[in-house]
């Protein structure tokens, strides 16, 4: 996925599963903004399963704003209430300064 139709960068979200280790990891790659919001949950929403663990790669985010952060807590939201856990592993400096905020 390289562009969304307004022509903007879109997210690269690279996933790989181990059904039988109840686990996850989802690579991140792009803008985390309110275009790429609901990608993210999107494709985070598939990947749960019950008592699951699914991690975020976000060492590839190049740009993160408040609706990014929101993303991520509309993620471990989500994952909650699957009885779920996501990690946030090796957030990029611009994905930190987000969270942060």
């Amino acid at each position: 996925m390289n562009a969304t139709h307004d022509g903007s960068a879109s997210l690269e979200i690279f996933s790989r599963a181990w059904p039988a280790l109840q686990r996850a990891h989802l690579t991140v790659r792009g803008p985390l903004s309110s275009a790429t919001r609901a990608e993210l949950v999107r494709v985070v929403g598939l990947a749960i399963e019950p008592g699951h663990e699914i991690t975020l790669d976000l060492s590839e985010i190049t740009t993160a704003d408040a609706d990014g952060a929101q993303a991520v807590r509309d993620c471990e939201a989500l994952a909650e209430r699957r009885s779920a856990v996501v990690v946030v592993q090796d957030p990029s400096p611009a994905a930190r300064r987000a969270l942060r905020a």
